[in-house]
């Protein structure tokens, strides 16, 4: 996980100039954290937090769902059976009524992905995003 984070704080720094001027930013290295507050184009203050979160770990779920969560971005998770149990437990945790999961994934193994969909539609209200809806960069057969 310590070698995504890099990546991920990096693809948000380029890209919350799209959303308004950066206030302020924090990182914490020893818990793996990076805060940022920024002030959006419409003139309110919002935050963005970049956290390393392995699924199931309850400490780590409470930590990052002590205020509620507007956004999750949730980008090639869905690959393996035994893991479900925990992304699901996840993300409940995580999420409150108001909260938005935006989650895209490969096609790997239909059967795979019906069973993870069966389940979490138990807990979650779902759409689907047609790939003729994507941006032309993101549209393939392969992902959703």
């Amino acid at each position: 996980m310590s070698d995504v984070l890099p990546s991920l704080n990096q693809n948000v720094l380029r890209n919350l100039h799209n959303l308004g001027k950066v206030t302020s930013s924090t990182s914490n290295q020893e818990i793996g954290q990076h805060e940022y507050t920024f002030l959006n184009n419409n003139g309110s203050s919002c935050q963005v937090i970049v956290r390393e979160l392995f699924w199931g770990n309850e400490t780590q779920i409470k930590e990052c769902s002590q205020e509620p969560l507007d956004l999750v971005i949730a980008s090639d998770i869905v690959y393996e059976l035994q893991g479900f149990e925990d992304l699901i437990k996840t993300l409940k945790g995580l999420c409150s009524g108001q909260t938005r999961v935006l989650m895209s994934y490969e096609h790997r193994w239909k059967d795979v992905e019906g069973w993870f969909f069966k389940d979490i539609q138990r807990h979650f209200d779902m759409s689907h995003v047609p790939p003729a809806e994507l941006h032309q960069y993101f549209q393939s057969h392969n992902i959703s």
